[in-house]
């Protein structure tokens, strides 16, 4: 009858799954002093593992460790143990437990033993401080998933997830206040790791959290660069808008740097510099709603700062055709009148002044 019930176990097709736990239950009830009941528990350990069913398991494994600690299958139940103590929140005995073994490959893939204390040490390094051992951490993690990988591609996906969620806990961990400095200092660590990452499936990852610290890095410089300027401190808000774009030229913030960096150049009289500003920021983003003042600005800056009247003329024409519903467009057709009378263009000055007119009646038509 033993026998059967074991031939029935090895049955892992279909519906018939289910049905060997069935079996398992009843040999361990009935039959606790069989001498293979070591061999049914990690059969029976096995597959609730391998369809997740990791809380059914864990009075197996404890049975298991406490009744058969010189059975063939110690090696795989401190696997198992280390992967409860893990859904525990106890990274610190997983990462005890799994890195006892003996690498023997029986029982337990390496590929899984290198993944999980990779697990377990990324998950340790949650809960205390990384401070100087971070990098270290970094490369041993690196390292172990990098095994795993190798010995079986479908860690791939899990390895490379990890991988990234350990990034921003170093980098984090080592300077959590979301500052200019602290985030200058986790771009550095993580090039530092980057530069020495020798594993070419992490190398995207590294890029990606360096290219997202500078996002935040970019985004920092340009909150303090909106409080300078708020506060009429041109200068300083020059110095900060410059930053965020040179810390991240293609910030997603671009065209509203360049306009605010555009307005505090020209306040500063750095004239040819805030009039190329504003053109990038037209040109990276032309619907903004801040462009059209930009525009106008460009044409007035031309024609009162700089005295280059047909430039000036020029710029201030393309207000009222690219934005017809600005209220910067019936300033910018005077002002061309103005600037033509300027150049002695006295048949331009009077059709710009006649087009103010209408530009106004538009305006107070619309709703």
């Amino acid at each position: 009858m033993l026998s059967d019930a074991l031939t029935q176990l090895e049955m892992d097709n279909g519906k018939t799954r289910w049905q060997a736990v069935e079996q398992y239950k009843a040999l361990e009830e009935k039959y606790s002093n069989f001498k293979d009941m070591d061999t049914v528990l990690y059969r029976h350990v096995r597959f609730l593992f391998d369809y997740g069913a990791i809380d059914e398991a864990r009075p197996l494994v404890d049975k298991f460790l406490s009744r058969y600690p010189k059975s063939e299958y110690q090696e795989a139940f401190k696997f198992y143990k280390a992967r409860i103590e893990l859904r525990k929140g106890n990274p610190a005995e997983a990462y005890r437990l799994i890195t006892t073994l003996t690498g023997k490959d029986i029982y337990v893939s390496q590929a899984a033993v290198s993944y999980y204390t990779a697990v377990s040490l990324a998950e340790l390094c949650k809960t205390v401080k990384w401070q100087l051992d971070g990098q270290i951490n970094m490369e041993k993690i690196a390292k172990l998933i990098t095994t795993a990988v190798e010995s079986d591609p479908s860690y791939k996906d899990n390895s490379i997830s990890l991988y990234d969620e350990a990034c921003k806990t170093m980098a984090e961990g080592l300077y959590p206040v979301p500052d200019v400095d602290s985030l200058l200092q986790r771009r550095y660590a993580l090039q530092t790791l980057r530069r020495r990452n020798p594993y070419a499936l992490l190398s995207k990852v590294l890029d990606d959290n360096i290219t997202e610290c500078r996002e935040k890095t970019a985004q920092e410089y340009c909150r303090l660069g909106d409080i300078a300027y708020n506060a009429a401190s041109r200068n300083s808000a020059y110095k900060y808008y410059t930053s965020a774009i040179t810390e991240k030229p293609d910030m997603k913030k671009a065209a509203y740097v360049h306009y605010r960096l555009g307005m505090s150049q020209i306040s500063l009289r750095k004239f040819d510099q805030g009039i190329d500003s504003l053109k990038k920021s037209i040109g990276l983003d032309p619907q903004a709603l801040y462009a059209d003042e930009a525009q106008f600005t460009i044409g007035l800056t031309f024609g009162n700062d700089m005295k280059r009247y047909i430039e000036a003329v020029n710029e201030l024409k393309r207000v009222p055709v690219n934005y017809p519903s600005s209220e910067y467009a019936p300033e910018a057709m005077y002002y061309a009148g103005f600037f033509s009378q300027a150049l002695g263009d006295d048949s331009t000055a009077i059709w710009a002044y006649s087009r103010v007119a209408k530009l106004v009646t538009i305006k107070a038509s619309l709703p």
